[in-house]
């Protein structure tokens, strides 16, 4: 190949790219020569990768003379090459100095042997190389690569320091020389070597020196240059033992280069905790722009490999507030953002305190910790960050400015306004739609004339069943309506999604669920479980002197659910758990089901089952002559179930929370007084033809039961209703709820009943529970 008047250094960089750095010609119209082009681009081109060639005029500020880059792209193509691949681009970095990049090659290239020239560079060629390589370094490759990669070219291009050259810096000039002239000349041919790039030589000759010379002044020097070949083909083992032995030298610069070069190494053999230990007390000491910007990238690499990301944005904020050269602290804000999206709450709480509110990362974390704030119901971290990116002038963006928008308005509260999340759509909707309708009717909406500033708001959300809209639901009733309170959802997972949103908001929110919603003073419920009812129904069942429980359920996962809790809560109750038969849950047929009960020894029975079913399978009980306490959750019994089978439920033990009682309708219309229940039951299907249901009533004295709260002591805030709802009662309430109960705990009211001659009665005093 032709190279005429070029220095060519190649650095090796696995198979993703490599860089090459040249001078050009003398003077300020110089440049490489076509051939010299041709033979780069030819070796680009078998590569599979191709080259981005960059001129900047410095002299005056003039474009230097240019480069056809069609011409170099032909040529690249008729070499053999990728056509489309070879592109050029070029811009003047000096007159004495061309840039030249390669990039996204094939993987075989993992084996192309680099190039090596012997030719001194300038120390031009060192700085600008070494702020294009940070830049690149971390933005092509992985974390260790990337610093490796910054090693190689620190250790090739810089000096090591000792015997003073026209390559010398300034700022560093050297306390350790020499008197030996042949020494002297040994070293800075060891220099040269790896300047060169040829590290092996470059190895070579620094053992050498300090094999013929090892009591010379200049053996620190040497030996850091060894260290400094050996980090840059990547032996960090062998590296760092030398960096150790220079650290202690009485030159204070190559004293500080000694620690911070080992403190690379250290994060290369993976001692990221070392490596931070040892470069932390650097920070704001180093002098070079690329050295600081090495001593940075090194923390923040070391900081992400132990999972210390805030360490690592602290870091990243340390380099933006140096001089570094633009392209790193481009590259920095990029990493940065990347960091602080991925920080969890606590370390953007953090880091909103200590990070200074000057620099740039700050605004960035604390943009962020605003966001997650507001997703995790901080609302008053919300309005606290708000405040203080306000002080700072920070511009907000338009989502932004709602969320803060949104918290703040949920301090304030409309004691008026109660809010309702539940399915308007979906499976669900007969459900949710019987809540709604109790929740108006207590409310007296709509209205018949004109609103007072005692007429309540009813606010409702479809949350479709789905736990995400059901939590969207909570959200927007209490930043956007500020109601004092909400009531649902049914269903068991969409409760429990808007059960942990209405906790983090700190909201009061009563469930119509009976499944499990989490602990939190917030929240409450009115409806028992399945297991708390057939612990209900057990504990009648003994204190009716019933000893031996056993259970008629069909097969599936709700039949295995309530057999584990009768067996559990049979022992419980100090009773025998006689045993357990099943049948499918679409039979119609039960003869031998009950063939295998007959042989069991009990005296209770559980029916876990819906009303529809009972219907067929009591009567088959009743034909084992063997008369046990019928035992029926809520599920299993209905008004439908007296008028067909009341004769076989004789004297059942029923849990029931609301039972609509008899004649309310005749009642009415004979002028008698009217219970509560009764009057609810005659408006409900007056307004909406049909009897109401128990989530009707539910969703009646749970409105009911959250106005009285409100109106308690004149409620101004909704840590006042919170406080009053434990104790408060419905006005007129419909239901035998007494008090709402907590997540874990059960509500209190009358909720077993006996039928009796077809009608639910109180058990007799002598039934009830004992203790």
């Amino acid at each position: 190949m032709r190279w005429p008047n070029v220095a060519l250094t190649l650095f090796r960089a696995g198979s993703r790219g490599f860089a090459a750095i040249f001078p050009a010609k003398e003077g300020p119209s110089s440049f490489v020569a076509p051939a010299a082009l041709n033979d780069i681009f030819c070796v680009a081109s078998r590569c599979g990768g191709f080259f981005d060639l960059r001129r900047e005029a410095i002299d005056g500020g003039r474009m230097q003379s240019e480069l056809p880059g069609r011409c170099c792209a032909r040529r690249a193509s008729n070499a053999g090459g990728n056509r489309a691949g070879a592109r050029v681009g070029y811009s003047v970095i000096s007159s004495e100095l061309f840039f030249l990049r390669l990039e996204s090659l094939a993987s075989d290239f993992r084996d192309f042997p680099p190039f090596k020239v012997r030719a001194g560079l300038p120390q031009k060629v060192s700085r600008q190389f070494l702020r294009y390589a940070l830049l690149q370094a971390m933005s092509w490759f992985s974390k260790r690569e990337s610093v490796l990669l910054l090693v190689v070219v620190l250790g090739a291009l810089f000096p090591a320091g000792g015997c003073p050259s026209a390559q010398q810096r300034e700022e560093t000039l050297p306390v350790l020389t020499s008197d030996d002239p042949e020494a002297e000349a040994a070293l800075e041919e060891a220099q040269e070597s790896a300047r060169a790039g040829e590290l092996d030589t470059a190895e070579l000759q620094y053992r050498r020196f300090t094999a013929d010379h090892p009591n010379d002044p200049l053996v620190p020097v040497a030996r850091f240059g060894l260290a400094q070949v050996l980090l840059a083909k990547g032996d960090a083992d062998g590296a760092l033992p030398l960096f150790e032995s220079v650290a202690d030298t009485e030159d204070p610069s190559l004293r500080s280069r000694a620690l911070l070069y080992g403190g690379v190494a250290m994060h290369l053999r993976g001692q990221h905790q070392e490596a931070r230990q040892r470069l932390d007390p650097l920070v704001g000491q180093t002098i070079d722009p690329e050295e600081t910007s090495l001593l940075m990238t090194t923390l923040v690499a070391a900081a992400v490999a132990e999972g210390d990301n805030p360490a690592a944005v602290v870091a990243l904020d340390e380099l933006l507030a140096t001089d570094a050269p633009e392209a790193d602290r481009v590259e920095a804000r990029t990493q940065l953002g990347r960091l602080v999206e991925g920080l969890p709450f606590e370390d953007l709480r953090r880091l909103t305190r200590e990070l200074p509110q000057e620099r740039e990362a700050w605004p960035m974390v604390a943009e962020r910790a605003l966001r997650v704030a507001f997703d995790e119901g901080e609302l008053e971290e919300v309005r606290t960050i708000a405040t203080s990116l306000r002080a700072a002038n920070v511009e907000l963006s338009d989502d932004l400015r709602t969320l803060i928008r949104q918290a703040e308005r949920t301090a304030q509260v409309n004691m008026r306004a109660i809010g309702v999340v539940v399915p308007l759509s979906g499976r669900g909707r007969e459900v949710g739609q019987a809540v709604l309708n109790g929740v108006m009717l207590a409310a007296g909406l709509p209205l018949d004339g004109p609103p007072s500033d005692e007429t309540p708001i009813v606010f409702f959300r479809d949350s479709a069943g789905d736990p995400a809209r059901a939590a969207h639901a909570v959200n927007e009733l209490v930043t956007l309506h500020q109601v004092a309170a909400i009531i649902g959802p049914v269903d068991a997972r969409a409760a429990a999604a808007a059960a942990s949103r209405a906790r983090e908001l700190d909201v009061p929110i009563v469930t119509l669920s009976v499944g499990e919603v989490p602990e939190a003073a917030q929240i409450f419920r009115m409806l028992l479980s399945a297991e708390e009812e057939i612990d209900l129904l057990l504990e009648r069942a003994r204190a009716a002197g019933k000893e031996k429980v056993a259970i008629a359920r069909p097969q599936g996962t709700y039949g295995d659910v309530m057999q584990r809790h009768a067996e559990v809560l049979a022992t419980r109750h100090g009773m025998t758990f006689a045993g357990a038969i099943s049948y499918e849950a679409s039979a119609t047929s039960f003869a031998e089901p009950m063939e295998q009960l007959s042989r069991l020894d009990y005296d209770a029975l559980l029916l876990p089952d819906h009303s529809s079913r009972i219907a067929l399978i009591a009567p088959a009980v009743a034909a084992t002559q063997s008369s046990p306490q019928l035992l029926l959750p809520s599920v299993s019994f209905s008004e439908r179930l007296v008028q067909t089978s009341a004769r076989y439920l004789e004297g059942a033990f029923v849990v029931r929370a609301f039972t609509p009682p008899p004649a309310a309708e005749q009642g009415a219309e004979q002028g008698v007084e009217l219970t509560p229940a009764q009057a609810f039951q005659v408006a409900y299907r007056a307004r909406h033809d049909r009897a109401p249901n128990l989530f009707a009533a539910a969703g009646h004295d749970a409105f009911g039961i959250l106005r009285q709260a409100t109106r308690e002591g004149e409620a101004e805030t909704r840590a006042e209703v919170l406080s009053a709802i434990p104790n408060a009662r419905a006005r007129e309430p419909v239901m035998t709820l007494q008090n709402l109960g907590r997540a874990s705990q059960r509500p209190r009211g009358e909720f077993v009943w006996r039928l009796r001659r077809g009608r639910l009665v109180p058990p007799p005093v002598e039934e009830s529970p004992q203790g």
